[in-house]
């Protein structure tokens, strides 16, 4: 039937991006769409498919049309929350006195008792050249708890309410796959947690209505639709069920426009596959991918154990999940090398594609 040339979307009049090695050279003009699937890529003189009734027509105008980018590593949540937090990044401050001015002037905006949440800071482009500390942020207000992000993700600073808030003290043991930061004469903590977002972030709870969340998540989209991604692999290891359906929901009410393949928490595995979930598999909107293991020397101590890592992976390599690492140290991505190689041992997978991230 003629109807079936009909593309659901064309464009024309464009210069066309191909990376496929065996026709990048060719010069390409318009690009048709039906489905959701590109059906046809063609050059001058070459007959498109032909626009129907509902057929919607993109003139290009001459421009590059290129494939979407794949953000391969991010964190969905975190980007929301951050673009709607206080910007300390390094090309918003520049001191330490520079931060504190910053969540000052938040402070002026917010209701006292409120969470103030800033992120983005990096001590190597500071002028004083060292972590910001509790002491530092109470200066810029001993009235509202704050939680300062380092620009990596795996350390913040709270100022001194925030710390009783979430029931760190001069008594509080660390947790075993974090640090708690102290001064050398008091023992009292600076406010400085290296690798504690979880235990942090579980003690805090709610932090801001829903209006305030779907604000972070429709900035999140448009800065990722603004630099052409249209793909997103969700990294956080405190993937869960919960965070699937949050994430569904944000994509079948439209406010979340590219693709999501969301990682499984490691420690959350099991709940996923009670769920029903497996390797690759789409529901609503989300497809599940690999599984995410933090693997860290943030203690002194490999955390998880070398025998505990390798047990994990080894039941996800044999479920037919992809495997991610979060390795920085030379000796975490020596042991997640090393895990990875048993597992293959044990059981060969030539297209497991394990990943180690970051392998810094």
């Amino acid at each position: 039937m003629a109807s079936d040339r009909h593309a659901d979307l064309l464009f024309t009049n464009a210069r066309v991006v191909s990376f496929d090695p065996a026709s990048k050279s060719a010069s390409f003009n318009h690009v048709a769409v039906k489905a959701g699937r590109i059906v046809h890529v063609g050059g001058p003189g070459e007959e498109p498919w032909s626009s129907g009734p509902y057929t919607r027509v993109i003139d290009c105008q001459g421009m590059a049309l290129a494939p979407g980018f794949v953000d391969a590593h991010c964190h969905l949540i975190g980007l929301a929350s951050s673009l709607r937090g206080v910007d300390c990044r390094p090309d918003a401050v520049k001191s330490v006195a520079g931060i504190a001015g910053a969540i000052r002037r938040r402070a002026g905006d917010t209701s006292p008792g409120s969470w103030i949440r800033a992120f983005g800071y990096d001590e190597f482009y500071l002028k004083e050249a060292r972590h910001p500390n509790r002491w530092d942020l109470d200066r810029a207000t001993p009235d509202h708890p704050v939680r300062l992000e380092h620009r990596s993700g795996h350390a913040s600073v709270l100022n001194s309410l925030a710390l009783e808030l979430v029931g760190i003290g001069r008594e509080t043991a660390g947790p075993v796959e974090g640090v708690i930061e102290r001064d050398d004469t008091t023992g009292e903590p600076t406010g400085f947690l290296l690798d504690m977002g979880e235990y942090v972030g579980g003690r805090i709870g709610g932090q801001g209505d829903e209006a305030g969340f779907l604000d972070g998540i429709g900035r999140a989209n448009e800065l990722l639709l603004s630099g052409g991604i249209t793909s997103v692999q969700d990294a956080s290891p405190n993937n869960d069920p919960e965070r699937w359906r949050i994430v569904s929901q944000l994509k079948e009410s439209g406010h979340l426009t590219p693709r999501v393949t969301m990682m499984a928490g490691a420690r959350h595995l099991q709940a996923f596959l009670s769920e029903g979930l497996t390797p690759g598999q789409v529901r609503g909107g989300i497809r599940l991918g690999a599984v995410k293991v933090m693997f860290t020397l943030s203690t002194g101590a490999l955390q998880p154990a070398q025998d505990e890592l390798q047990e994990m992976v080894l039941d996800a390599h044999r479920r037919g999940f992809q495997l991610a690492f979060h390795a920085v140290e030379e000796e975490a991505v020596d042991a997640a090398a090393d895990a990875l190689c048993r597992a293959q041992e044990a059981l060969l997978r030539p297209d497991a594609r394990h990943r180690i991230e970051h392998c810094s």
